[in-house]
């Protein structure tokens, strides 16, 4: 009995609240349509009655300095580093051209005599095989004559052994010494052939000396080695008395004359910083390119102090690290004379930037709600329509843009891609 009694009492419960959904549901819905119902007869829009004014375009960021020419600095031979610059230390300048390190040539010195006395005895080499070459020359000339000869004097024997007013004795010695002659011509052939050789061996030897002390020459000028530039010095890798070898790293440092401040630009300040009627934002994120509408600009330096305003010259406009942001990096280059009248401006300090460009004229202020695609929405006449318009600058909440409108004219606050009686707003015609 009290399972029945349980089992009712839990149908009851589901059955009641079965109908207490079904009773929202329906009272909800109904509510909703009687809403749709009203907005659609009676629609309301929030507008903006527009107005015109001056627009002073200034942007104010902070920027840090960065090093746009580093080097490692490394050797070009090996040996003892007997002399380091005065300023050889962190921080240290060195002007262009002079000796930053020098490394000792005693070794090279004493390898380059050593060549130049090798260099000397096969020059004599080659001088004495050079004469070997002329005498074997003019000895086989003599023995050519000389065969010739004793080949004329042998025929005269032969026939004179025909006549017999000769003995067979005396024609066999004018043969042999015909062919003891001929042997000896042959011998000096030989010679002949085996001399260039010689020569050629003699004269790369020669060769690969002349190599040898070129390289020895560059390396002792390789030992003093100077300042391409006028540099700052970050860090030191040697001492003097240290042995160094090839591609030994000696100190980092960077151009000193070359500091650009680096300042993280917001897209919304893109539109007066580059002509974008003629390039787009994105062309930003595959190429730098110079500003083309150059604003002026003040640095006030925070790190380190550094007293009064000082300018910069605008070298490029480059996309961001983070292409998520759409955000620019402008790169401002450092006066020379302001980097070394100014020796704690280092890679790394800090500065607030005022960019101050020509003041936007005719400019209207609307919310950016209101734009979509580069478009808004204005009742005029009474009938609703879309216009293209140009964004001078943006701070995310409101936007400026060209005043092409009317008189009459009123911007929706909010755009809406579907009206609420469902239809969707014309185009402007051209003006």
């Amino acid at each position: 009995m009290k399972r029945e009694t349980r089992i009712t009492i839990t149908l009851v419960i589901i059955i009641l609240a079965g109908g207490f959904f079904l009773y929202k549901s329906f009272s909800s819905h109904k509510v909703s349509i009687n809403r749709s119902e009203q907005e659609t007869i009676t629609p309301s829009f929030r507008t903006i009655k527009i107005q015109s004014n001056h627009l002073d375009n200034k942007y104010e960021s902070y920027g840090t300095v960065f090093a746009s020419k580093n080097i490692l600095l490394k050797s070009f031979t090996s040996g003892k580093v007997i002399y380091l610059h005065e300023n050889f230390t962190e921080g240290g300048l060195i002007q262009k051209n002079e000796v930053i390190i020098s490394i000792d040539t005693i070794k090279l010195e004493l390898q380059g005599k050593k060549l130049f006395n090798q260099l000397a005895a096969k020059k004599i080499q080659e001088k004495r095989v050079r004469q070997n070459i002329q005498n074997l020359a003019d000895s086989i000339k003599i023995a050519k004559e000389s065969l010739q000869l004793s080949k004329n004097e042998l025929k005269r024997s032969k026939q004179m052994l025909l006549e017999k007013t000769i003995s067979t004795q005396s024609n066999e010695s004018s043969l042999i010494k015909y062919q003891n002659k001929k042997s000896t011509l042959t011998q000096l052939l030989n010679q002949k052939k085996l001399l260039p050789h010689d020569i050629k061996s003699i004269l790369n030897q020669i060769e690969n000396i002349l190599i040898k002390l070129e390289e020895i020459k560059i390396d002792i000028k390789r030992s003093q080695i100077k300042a391409p530039f006028t540099l700052k010095i970050t860090k030191t890798h040697i001492n003097i008395g240290q042995f160094v070898s090839p591609n030994n790293l000696l100190c980092n440092a960077y151009d000193a004359k070359k500091l650009d401040l680096v300042v993280e630009i917001p897209s919304s300040q893109s539109s007066w910083l580059i002509d974008t009627k003629q390039r787009s934002i994105a062309d930003i994120n595959h190429e730098n390119f110079r500003v083309l509408n150059l604003p002026k600009n003040i640095i006030e330096w925070i790190s380190p102090k550094v007293s009064g305003q000082f300018k910069a010259k605008n070298i490029r406009l480059a996309s961001a690290f983070d292409l998520n942001t759409r955000n620019l990096k402008l790169f401002l280059e450092l006066e020379p004379k302001l980097l070394l009248n100014s020796p704690l401006i280092l890679p790394g300090s800090f500065a607030k930037i005022s960019l101050i460009g020509k003041p936007l004229k005719n400019a209207v202020s609307i919310p950016t709600m209101s734009i979509y695609n580069n478009k808004v929405q204005i009742i005029r006449n009474g009938k609703i329509l879309q216009k293209n318009i140009y964004i001078l600058k943006s701070n995310g909440k409101n936007s400026y843009i060209s005043n092409t409108f009317l008189d009459n004219d009123v911007v929706l606050l909010r755009f809406r891609e579907t009206l609420i009686d469902g239809t969707k707003a014309k185009s402007v015609p051209q003006e």
